[in-house]
């Protein structure tokens, strides 16, 4: 049978609540870096981005429609 999982979405920011989850599965010792979609910060583009520090998520965008590789 497939599980079901439902991330809480508050103050209607649904970004905000992809990043605390990935905020929280860093903070577990099993992940030690994520790969997830960020804005540059030099150009408005999308691009992956290895992520082992927490606090590092908060220019993440994990709801881009996509980023060219």
């Amino acid at each position: 049978m497939a599980a079901f999982y439902q991330i809480p979405v508050q103050e209607g920011d649904p970004v905000q609540a992809v990043r605390g989850f990935l905020r929280r599965m860093l903070e577990l010792d099993e992940i030690a870096a994520l790969l997830v979609p960020s804005r540059l910060p030099m150009k408005d583009v999308v691009m992956p981005v290895l992520v082992s520090d927490p606090d590092a998520l908060d220019g993440c965008d994990p709801l881009a429609p996509s980023f060219p590789l």
